[in-house]
């Protein structure tokens, strides 16, 4: 547990950033095809205004993530693997104006944000 009073894994680290126009070249370049980031205004109309998203976990990161709690015990992904998905808090984006933020938003392995 840590401050927020929120369990953390040790194999999953969520994120979410504001896509900055050096962001979205880097990411255009490597081919993403969300490079520009969504609108913050779009996800929070996704979310009912709620500053947390959930996203559904692939079946092929799925199958990594199984071989990853098999060996270590992580009571949050072994959540992620009953249930197939993983909630990502964006409150660090709240106070910014949503008509105009572009935000990233997912996932890395490694307790570590991607």
């Amino acid at each position: 547990m840590v401050s927020d009073g929120q369990p953390r894994s040790h194999l999953l680290g969520t994120f979410a950033r504001i896509v900055t126009e050096e962001m979205a070249g880097e990411r255009k370049a490597a081919s993403d095809p969300n490079w520009k980031g969504r609108l913050l205004s779009e996800v929070l109309e996704e979310t009912g205004g709620q500053y947390e998203y959930v996203l559904d976990i692939p079946d092929r990161v799925m199958a990594d993530l199984q071989r990853h709690v098999d060996l270590v015990d992580d009571p949050v992904a072994r959540q992620v693997l009953e249930t197939g998905r993983l909630v990502v808090p964006f409150e660090n984006l709240n106070g910014l104006d949503p008509a105009t933020t572009r935000v990233a938003l997912g996932f890395g392995f490694g307790g570590h944000p991607a």
